[in-house]
């Protein structure tokens, strides 16, 4: 879920099959990106439309990361892969 700093519910991102391990936002504050137990990275916008659903992994995403220019989304799995 996406929150306001006033506790406002601002959309509900659903997707994922399973539990979301990880969850970071762009320092632009445009983009969401996340990982779970499906295996799948998610990236959705602010408005909680999913963007896309990037696969590769053999097992969970246990961590998501934007770079600082938002050009670039890391994962890393339980695969043992990054």
């Amino acid at each position: 879920r996406l929150w306001d700093t006033q506790g406002k519910l601002l959309a509900e991102l659903r997707g994922h099959q399973g539990e979301v391990y990880s969850v970071a936002i762009s320092t632009d504050n445009q983009r969401i990106v996340s990982g779970g137990e499906d295996g799948t990275v998610r990236l959705w916008d602010t408005q909680g439309k999913q963007v896309a659903e990037l696969k590769g992994h053999q097992g969970f995403v246990f961590s998501v990361a934007i770079s600082t220019d938002n050009q670039r989304i890391v994962s890393g799995g339980e695969d043992g892969t990054v």
